[in-house]
């Protein structure tokens, strides 16, 4: 899927749930470490985190989401 178009279908998704787009986060393989990455500069711990889809060493994940971060 071209980034495009994936960003084009993650504002819609969030458009239709009543979210706001707010941010993304580079979701290079281990997803986890740059979410957690980011998260850090913050002054917050990720403690638990899914994906959406495979992700392996070369391939993303078509999404994920933080459950939980704390300070």
């Amino acid at each position: 899927m071209s980034k495009e178009l994936y960003w084009r279908y993650g504002r819609a998704a969030t458009k239709a749930a009543g979210e706001p787009l707010t941010l993304g986060v580079n979701s290079t393989p281990p997803s986890r470490e740059r979410l957690s990455e980011l998260l850090r500069s913050c002054g917050l711990t990720l403690r638990q985190q899914r994906t959406l889809g495979q992700e392996s060493e070369t391939k993303r994940a078509w999404g994920g989401f933080a459950l939980e971060a704390v300070e």
